[in-house]
């Protein structure tokens, strides 16, 4: 924000990008999208520090933070760091010089050996990207007036429509050629985004996560106007105090909006007591302290085992986390969707839809897994559930008291010892 504006004026993006309430609660996630964002930062940075003096050792170091990025979570920021680059190239040198001269292809080429070589693992050897594609990009959605509506929603809910207004506002002001450049970039490739996967940015609050810096940045040229730097924006100075109102009224409507979300954060770090709370309509537990018990008493019953399967219904992340094992995720009812680490053979049982006992049969053989861990009572919104109750794994629920004996119970989980069936004993 310092190269774009004052340091005192960059303090308003600071600011509103370490408080946004959104990017608080994404940044407590199981998830790699918070790293992403951090890494996102950086590739930008470089890439404007390679245009602001170019030189053969900044475009390269400019191309690996990039390409750390793209690994992180490939093709999600694809479009913000090409947008960026392109964007700036395009002002420094031109369109022609840009699309045949080497820079580009020589980022292109750096930033995108990682994933691709990652992309072409998946394609020849285990196959776990398989689909992603398909499942996320329809554009049919575009010709429907709920896809803008849904995708407008999601951006209320990441940054709010005050700061929305006032970010787009604050990107038109900017004065500088190169800082334009930036932004035209920033915002477009965040745009472009939205128009090829559809189907994740009107439908996933945290596919939008990407905004938060982009409107940090774009507001930093209010900032400049209150903190008498008018020179890289395009208002005379005795507007100013008209401005510094508008900052304000921005920084309180944004409040107001996220207030849901501030007194939940707040009473997040406030409760010592298992509670429900209402975070956009979905029960949220605002204290997770007998969950993370829960799951470091299983990780010592199993020894920390790396060779596992677990019914829980978060896919197991926290459980991995907290528990320090590793293994397989074991899908609840009504979840056909295999795991990005499941082997080739355990997602062609998925899209027959096998029965639950089938399925164990096909990862037992498969894995040969240690325990078996069944959490009964927590998920992710902290309601309390017992998988193997269902009808649905009555079969697979004999199978394992039969055949396994339990090696931990608890009130909220039973694991069975998988090392040796009772039958071969």
């Amino acid at each position: 924000a310092k190269k774009l504006v004052c340091a005192n004026a960059a303090l308003s993006s600071v600011f509103f990008y370490l408080f946004v309430p959104f990017g608080i609660i994404a940044s407590r996630a199981f998830m790699p999208d918070p790293l992403m964002i951090m890494l996102l930062l950086m590739s930008i940075f470089t890439v404007l520090r390679y245009h602001e003096q170019p030189s053969t050792l900044k475009l390269i170091i400019a191309a690996l933070a990039s390409s750390l990025t793209l690994f992180i979570k490939p093709m999600v920021c694809f479009f913000l760091v090409f947008g960026a680059f392109v964007s700036l190239l395009i002002y420094r040198e031109g369109l022609r010089k840009t699309l045949f001269g080497s820079h580009l292809l020589a980022f292109a080429a750096l930033s995108l050996v990682p994933v691709s070589l990652y992309y072409l693992y998946s394609a020849l050897g285990e196959g776990f990207l398989e689909g992603q594609l398909q499942d996320k990009v329809k554009l049919g959605l575009l010709l429907h007036a709920s896809f803008w509506k849904e995708w407008l929603f999601q951006v209320k809910i990441v940054v709010g429509y005050a700061a929305l207004i006032g970010a787009i506002l604050g990107a038109l002001l900017f004065r500088s050629g190169l800082c334009r450049a930036l932004m035209l970039g920033v915002w477009g490739g965040y745009f472009l985004f939205g128009l090829v996967f559809t189907s994740q940015i009107s439908t996933h609050d945290y596919y939008s996560l990407q905004l938060i810096p982009v409107v940090a940045l774009s507001l930093a040229p209010i900032g400049a106007l209150v903190n008498n730097d008018p020179g890289r924006v395009e208002l005379s100075p005795y507007k100013r105090v008209t401005v510094a109102g508008l900052l304000f009224l921005i920084a309180f409507l944004s409040a107001y909006e996220h207030r849901t979300e501030i007194l939940f954060i707040g009473e997040q770090l406030q409760d010592d007591t298992y509670v429900e709370r209402e975070y956009h309509g979905i029960p949220v537990a605002a204290d997770y302290r007998d969950i993370v018990e829960t799951y470091e008493e299983i990780g010592e019953v199993v020894d920390h085992s790396s060779h596992t399967l677990f019914l829980v219904p978060d896919e197991g992340f926290p459980l991995i986390y907290h528990g320090r094992l590793y293994g397989t995720w074991f899908p609840p009812p009504g979840v056909r969707q295999a795991p990005f680490w499941a082997t080739k053979q355990t997602r062609r049982a998925d899209k027959a839809r096998v029965n639950p006992t089938e399925r164990f049969n096909i990862v037992y053989s498969e894995l040969s897994p240690e325990y078996f861990i069944v959490v009964t009572r927590f998920n992710l919104w902290g309601r309390p559930v017992n998988f193997l109750r269902g009808e649905q794994y009555k079969d697979l629920r004999n199978l394992l008291t039969e055949d396994f004996p339990v090696v931990g119970q608890g009130d909220d989980y039973l694991v069975f010892d998988l090392r040796l069936r009772e039958k071969d004993r």
